[in-house]
C-alpha cells in the first residue's frame, strides 16, 4: 500500500476507495495486509496492453522511483522488483545495477535459483550497452556468483558452466586479472574431470602449478599443488600424488587464503588435507589417514560460513566411505542434512540420495 500511494499520486482516502471499489467487483483481491492483485492473470494482462507504450515506460519509472523512496531504509528486499521495472523503463544501466545486487544478496543465502535469474538478466542486459572495459569487469563480477550456483544446481558437468569458465578466463585475461584467470582454468580442470578429459585435466593442472608459482601466493600454491595431486590420483600415480602434496597447508588467517575463498568458495586447506587422507588410505595407510581426517575435520568445524564447512563436510565424509566407517558416516551425513536445512544449502546428492534431494526455490 505505501508503494502504491506513492507511484499514484493519490492521498490515501482516494486510494482506497478507488481499490474498494474493485474488490467489490472482483477485479483485484488481497494479498496480505495491505498487498492487493489482479484477480486473474487474464486481467492484468488485458489491463496492461491498453496502456500505450511511452506511458507504461513513464509508469513504470515512476514505480521503480516510489519503490526506491518508500524502501530507501532496506532496498535489499524489492531489489528485484526496482530491476523489473527499471528495465520495462528502458533505464537498462540502473536495472543492471538492481539485478546485480539482488543476484549478490541472493547468493549470500544460497537462494540458487534466484541467483541464476538475476544474474543472467543482468548478463543480458549488459550485452546491449557498447562492448568497454567497465562492461567486461562488470561481466566478470557477475559471472562469479551465477557459475557458483549453476554448479550447485547441475555439476561441474554442465556445458552452459563450462562456456560460463571459457568465457570468465577470455574476460580475465582481457582485464589482466590473474585471480580470475587461476580461479577460472580451476574450473575448467573441474569441468574436464567430471567429464572423462583426463588429457586437458592434466595439461591444466601442471598450467595451474606454473601459474601459481609465479604469482607465489600460498594458499593458491597449496591448491595448484593439491588439483594436481587429484589428477595424478586420477591416473593411478599414488606416490607421485602424495609427493605434491608436501606444500604446507595454508593457515586460514592468511590474507591470500581469505581473498581465495571468498572468490572459490571452498577452503584449499580442507581439500588439501582430504586428499592427503583418501591418498594415504590408498596407500595402505589406514592409520594415517584416519590421523589427517581427524585433522580436517577440526579445521572444517573452525570454518565460520556454512557453505565452506558443508562443502568441507561432504568432501570429508568420502574419507569415512574408504575407511567403511558406517557410524560415522552416518552421523555426518545427519549433519550436513541439518546444516544444509538451516542454511537452505544444496550439495551435490550421492547417486542413492539423489530422488531424496530437493532444490529450495529460494532463501
Amino acid at each position: 500500500m505505501p508503494g502504491l500511494t506513492q507511484a499514484s499520486g493519490w492521498d490515501e482516502e482516494t486510494l482506497v476507495r478507488h481499490l474498494d471499489d474493485l474488490w467489490q467487483r472482483r477485479i483485484v483481491r488481497e494479498q496480505g495486509v495491505q498487498d492487493y492483485d489482479f484477480s486473474h492473470d487474464r486481467i492484468r494482462e488485458v489491463a496492461y496492453q491498453q496502456i500505450p507504450p511511452a506511458q507504461r515506460r513513464h509508469l513504470h519509472r515512476h514505480v521503480a522511483q516510489a519503490l526506491e523512496q518508500v524502501y530507501a531504509g532496506e532496498l535489499a528486499l524489492v531489489r528485484a522488483q526496482i530491476a523489473v521495472h527499471c528495465e520495462e523503463a528502458g533505464l537498462v544501466k540502473q536495472a543492471i545495477g538492481h539485478y546485480q545486487q539482488a543476484a549478490t544478496a541472493a547468493h549470500a543465502k544460497y537462494a540458487i535459483h534466484d541467483t541464476i535469474n538475476y544474474a543472467r538478466r543482468a548478463v543480458a542486459l549488459l550485452m546491449t550497452l557498447p562492448d568497454s572495459r567497465a562492461r567486461q569487469e562488470q561481466e566478470l563480477s557477475l559471472l562469479a556468483p551465477l557459475g557458483h550456483s549453476l554448479l550447485a544446481l547441475r555439476g561441474g558437468s554442465d556445458e552452459e558452466l563450462e562456456q560460463l569458465y571459457w568465457r570468465t578466463e577470455q574476460l580475465s585475461r582481457q582485464l589482466g586479472r590473474k585471480w580470475e584467470l587461476y580461479l577460472s582454468q580451476r574450473n575448467l580442470w573441474s569441468s574436464y574431470s567430471h567429464t572423462g578429459r583426463w588429457r586437458e585435466t592434466r595439461e591444466i593442472a601442471e598450467s595451474l602449478t606454473t601459474m601459481a608459482y609465479q604469482l607465489q601466493e600460498p594458499a593458491m600454491i597449496e591448491d595448484a599443488c593439491n588439483q594436481l595431486a587429484l589428477t595424478k590420483w586420477l591416473y593411478g600415480e599414488l606416490e607421485a600424488a602424495y609427493a605434491d602434496l608436501a606444500y604446507p597447508v595454508t593457515k586460514p588467517d592468511n590474507e591470500g587464503y581469505q581473498r581465495f575463498c571468498q572468490l572459490s568458495g571452498f577452503p584449499p586447506a580442507i581439500n588439501h588435507i582430504g586428499t592427503e587422507a583418501s591418498i594415504l588410505w590408498m596407500l595402505g595407510y589406514p592409520d594415517q589417514a584416519r590421523s589427517r581426517y581427524a585433522a580436517g575435520m577440526i579445521q572444517a568445524r573452525e570454518t565460520r560460513q556454512g557453505f565452506s564447512l558443508a562443502i568441507s563436510l561432504e568432501f570429508l565424509a568420502w574419507i569415512d566411505y574408504f575407511l567403511d566407517s558406517v557410524a560415522a558416516l552416518q552421523a555426518l551425513a545427519d549433519e550436513l542434512i541439518r546444516l544444509s536445512t538451516h542454511c537452505l544449502l544444496y550439495t551435490s546428492p550421492s547417486p542413492r540420495d539423489r530422488t531424496r534431494s530437493r532444490m529450495p526455490s529460494s532463501a
